[in-house]
Order: C-alpha cells, then sequence, then structure tokens
C-alpha cells in the first residue's frame, strides 16, 4: 500500500484554511458595515452619484436612464447598487449588459436593475433575500432588503430564468423626487 504524499497533504490542509480565514474575514468585514445601516438619519441622495465606475464593470457594458432622481433612504443605499453589480459579475455568467433605469407605476418610483446573464433559477427565487442564502457571504441580498426597507423601499426579483436577473426597487410618493 502506497502511503499519500504527506507535502500533497499539507497543501490542500493550508490552503483549506487560506480559503476558511479569507471567508471569515469577509463575514467580519460585511459585519462592520451592516452595523452602520440605520445609524445614520436618512438623506436625499442623487441615484446617479451610486453608480459605481466603468471600471468596476468589468467587460459589462451599462445602460442608465436614471438621470435627475434623488432618493430619501439610508446613508448605505450605495451599498445596494454594488451588491446588484456585484452578483451580476458573480453569478451573471454571459451576462454583457447592464440597464440602469426606471418607470413611474400608480405614483410610485420602481429604480430596475437588470442584466442578460443567465436569471435566477426559479427554485431560488422565494429565497434570494433570505439571510445565509447564496454562495458569497449569503448576506448580499438580505442586506440590500434590509437596508431598504429602513426607509420604506422595498425590492423584488422579477426576471425570468435563463433571460437574465431583474430587480425592482419600489420607491413610495415622498421618498423620491425627480429633478430636470
Amino acid at each position: 500500500m502506497m502511503l499519500e504524499d504527506p507535502a500533497m497533504r499539507t497543501d490542500e490542509i493550508i490552503e483549506s484554511l487560506m480559503a476558511a480565514t479569507d471567508k471569515i474575514r469577509k463575514h467580519i468585514d460585511f459585519t462592520k458595515l451592516y452595523d452602520d445601516a440605520g445609524s445614520q438619519k436618512p438623506s436625499w441622495q442623487r441615484l446617479e452619484d451610486m453608480v459605481p465606475p466603468e471600471n468596476e464593470f468589468g467587460h459589462l457594458r451599462l445602460e442608465t436612464g436614471i438621470e435627475g432622481i434623488e432618493l430619501y433612504a439610508d446613508s448605505m443605499l450605495p451599498m445596494v447598487i454594488h451588491n446588484l453589480l456585484d452578483n451580476t459579475l458573480r453569478h451573471g455568467k454571459d451576462a454583457s449588459t447592464v440597464r440602469l433605469h426606471h418607470r413611474m407605476t400608480d405614483g410610485r418610483l420602481d429604480i430596475i436593475w437588470e442584466d442578460d446573464g443567465a436569471g435566477i433559477p426559479a427554485e431560488d427565487k422565494g429565497r434570494i433575500f433570505q439571510r445565509g442564502h447564496g454562495s458569497n457571504t449569503g448576506m448580499g441580498l438580505f442586506m440590500v432588503k434590509d437596508i431598504l426597507s429602513i426607509t420604506g423601499l422595498d425590492i423584488e426579483e422579477t426576471g425570468a430564468p435563463g433571460e437574465g436577473a431583474r430587480f425592482e426597487i419600489r420607491v413610495p410618493p415622498g421618498r423620491y423626487r425627480l429633478r430636470e
């Protein structure tokens, strides 16, 4: 019987420990960020100022239609946009374009983030906003929903599996302003 190469076993153990350490660090960093949610008074924020610079979009092309929109929301609102971008980059598979636009529905403003990637599998749709669901920290979309709810905003995923993810942020009257 041949024994395993001890050097290979040691390398595997070190790699596993490094991965676990990285995951713990991500949870700690996330917890520090999340602690700030709701700690400051909400304020008016320009939505277009929250869009990350083009170099953070990697290979994705961005189409926007959000100019002149201000939202009255928690100071953590930019994290919502960053998280949606991160999800598209991580899970969008063949996504090439992100559209960030808006529409008015019965006096309510809907901010829409949609990509042309793989979409969210039907069996995951009911769980994506639950704490612990996902393949990174399992906190991203849970945090997004929580940050939005602080000031009465809501989010829903309305995309079709295989046709791309589509997140609709619902902003009630009095929580948005449209500037020319």
